[in-house]
């Protein structure tokens, strides 16, 4: 009886051994825990790159659909005074519409897809994709400068100088 007294006392003082079942208990929970801060770790490294370094933010967090669409708007940019390969025109909407569907309201990747159709000559399709784009970021120069430029290929003063 003085052995259970005294298990008793310890359990009250809170200085009863933990077994080993109860350490079994806690490790799902520290897994989980690690694999948390893993995720976030990656995401906000991710989140620091993607507008700088696309393929790094990439290669980091596969998932990041603006990285992706930051990936997408680079490839379509080619050295100045020349226009992008069909290669990269391809690639560029491959990866703008991955971006779209994992962020729908991703403007980048909807400038990038205007950006891909207008390099097609596809003008009626580029300006439809640009004001999709234009909706979800008035602020976005790049657009609103394409959506000027287009204005003042149609001779439209008034749509010009509302952009």
């Amino acid at each position: 009886m003085a052995s259970g007294e005294a298990r008793a006392r310890r359990i009250a003082a809170g200085t009863q051994p933990r077994s080993a079942l109860s350490y079994a208990r806690l490790l799902p929970l520290v897994v989980a825990g690690a694999l948390l801060a893993a995720a976030v770790a990656v995401t906000g490294w991710s989140a620091q790159l993607r507008n700088a370094l696309p393929t790094k933010a990439l290669s980091a967090a596969p998932w990041d659909a603006v990285a992706r669409a930051r990936f997408a708007e680079r490839a379509l940019m080619p050295e100045a005074g020349r226009a992008p390969e069909p290669q990269a025109v391809a690639s560029a909407e491959a990866a703008a519409r991955t971006a779209l569907r994992r962020e729908p309201l991703n403007f980048v990747a909807w400038r990038t897809l205007g950006y891909a159709a207008s390099t097609r000559n596809q003008e009626r399709r580029a300006t439809a994709l640009m004001h999709i784009a234009e909706r979800f970021s008035r602020r976005d120069q790049l657009t609103q400068l394409w959506l000027i430029e287009e204005a003042v290929r149609r001779h439209d003063a008034r749509a010009a100088i509302g952009h």
